[in-house]
């Protein structure tokens, strides 16, 4: 009777065991340092054939100018996947002419030969890869 309790006993403890390990779920931090290699590059949107905005992504920053006015540069880029292709990246904006700084966050989208960026409040943007 003592064994048969001690067996119960053994199979309950090793069930519980495995339903709280199942439970249990590792997840890698979402935020990456840096820029994902896909988006990297010179971005330029260019209706009528004028350049009115450029991106320019490089490992670690971004820089983004639009219409003449002053570049603005981006650093200590960090990023998540939000769908494929499909990331948000932030970091800290340095202030420059108009622009008065501080934390910069856009969303980019890349499909083919092209790369959606999507300010906060505003609709996305198309570019092309490659610069004037």
């Amino acid at each position: 009777m003592i064994k048969k309790w001690i067996q119960l006993i053994v199979i309950l403890f090793g069930f519980t065991l495995g339903i709280s390990g199942t439970n249990v779920i590792t997840k890698a931090s979402s935020w990456h340092k840096g820029t994902p290699s896909l988006i990297r590059g010179t971005w330029s949107y260019n209706p009528r054939g004028q350049e009115w905005g450029q991106y320019k992504i490089n490992r670690t920053s971004y820089y983004s100018e639009w219409m003449g006015m002053p570049e603005v540069k981006v650093t200590g880029v960090k990023y998540r996947v939000l769908e494929n292709y499909k990331y948000e990246l932030t970091g800290h904006g340095h202030k420059n002419g108009m622009y008065k700084g501080g934390r910069d966050t856009i969303i980019v989208k890349r499909q083919a030969h092209y790369l959606y960026v999507k300010i906060p409040g505003m609709t996305a943007t198309k570019y092309y890869h490659g610069g004037l």
